[in-house]
């Protein structure tokens, strides 16, 4: 039985943004998690990566984060890795107040990405 089903055709550009440390859905497949305990972030980066045809990955560290990158004909897939991030949407608000101990505004991250990768009108 498969664990995810295989995709139709023409994978769109795709951003994931996870939390290194989240405790509900596990980075790592975790066993601290109480989600997600069969598939990675970055084993679902590869699969999503592979059908989508993008290519090679590149990862780059940067403050706070660290970017994984497959990019081709201008597809791309991009994982951010929030360092001793959790399941917080980053830069917006959580229980405590404004989420900013990581520097990171997942908002921005996602306006950014998605206006540099607009699907083509059918």
């Amino acid at each position: 039985r498969r664990l995810i089903p295989e995709p139709a055709t023409g994978l769109p550009s795709a951003l994931l943004i996870h939390g290194e440390a989240d405790p509900v859905v596990a980075y790592r497949n975790g066993d601290k998690a109480t989600l997600n305990r069969v598939v990675s972030q970055e084993d679902a980066f590869r699969w999503y990566s592979e059908r989508a045809g993008t290519g090679p990955s590149a990862k780059r560290d940067e403050p706070g984060k660290q970017v994984l990158e497959s990019a081709k004909d201008g597809k791309t897939v991009r994982l951010v890795t929030v360092r001793g991030g959790n399941h917080d949407w980053f830069g917006g608000l959580t229980r405590e107040g404004k989420e900013t101990r990581s520097g990171i505004d997942s908002t921005q991250l996602l306006w950014e990405f998605f206006r540099s990768h607009r699907r083509a009108a059918r």
